[in-house]
């Protein structure tokens, strides 16, 4: 690979991790936001709705049980295209990892760079290489479903919390079904970006090689 062809692509890998990196602070800020809007609509709720029906502000208290959770929807909704954003984008950088990678000795297997994107980064992706260490795997699947699942679970919980306050039968029954099925495509694009074959990278990893000849970093 030509010099000037090696800098290009390292000034496209540098922007590229740095995109990577921005994805983590809106997936903390969806995170925080959702979070923070399900909290006051439950206390809201809570307050103003009991056996009797709800005493909300407003002439139309259904209506406002029915678009509480629009907000949680949308951002859930975002949060799974940030997600699905993040797992195209890490499968773009593992290419490019091989492609720049750099022996940092020349000792046999020697640690390459840059080659941190392909253990770390928003999502671990344990499912993409099934090569050891099996254990620490395993231990960040779990600590990765952990963190996200109870924040989604809060922002789509919301919605039937809500809308199962709705007085009117008809517009509860019509809510059941129009959140139900926005609620079933988020999750099946959740599914999708941490399964489908186009979010997984299946080459080779940067430090799956031995060093190669003239990448030798003195």
């Amino acid at each position: 690979m030509r010099n000037e062809d090696r800098g290009y692509l390292f000034s496209v890998y540098a922007a590229e991790r740095q995109d990577d990196q921005n994805a983590l602070v809106i997936a903390f800020a969806i995170a925080t936001a959702g979070i923070t809007y399900v909290t006051l609509g439950v206390a809201y709720i809570n307050d103003h709705c009991g056996v009797k029906g709800c005493m909300l502000k407003g002439a139309h208290p259904d209506l406002i049980l029915l678009i509480a959770p629009v907000i949680p929807l949308a951002l859930s909704a975002f949060m799974a295209l940030n997600l699905a954003a993040t797992r195209l984008r890490s499968v773009h950088l593992q290419r490019l990892e091989y492609a720049l990678q750099i022996s940092l000795s020349d000792t046999h297997r020697s640690p390459t760079a840059p080659s941190l994107h392909t253990d770390a980064g928003l999502i671990y992706r344990a499912t993409d290489r099934l090569d050891k260490p099996y254990g620490a795997r395993a231990l960040f699947t779990v600590v990765t479903f952990l963190a996200y699942v109870p924040i989604l679970a809060t922002l789509l919980g919301f919605t039937w919390f809500a809308v199962l306050h709705i007085a009117s039968s008809g517009i509860k029954t019509g809510a059941i079904w129009g959140y139900g099925i926005a609620e079933a495509v988020e999750v099946m694009a959740l599914f999708r970006s941490l399964g489908g074959s186009r979010f997984k990278y299946t080459g080779p990893a940067a430090r799956a090689l031995p060093p190669r000849s003239g990448q030798i970093l003195m």
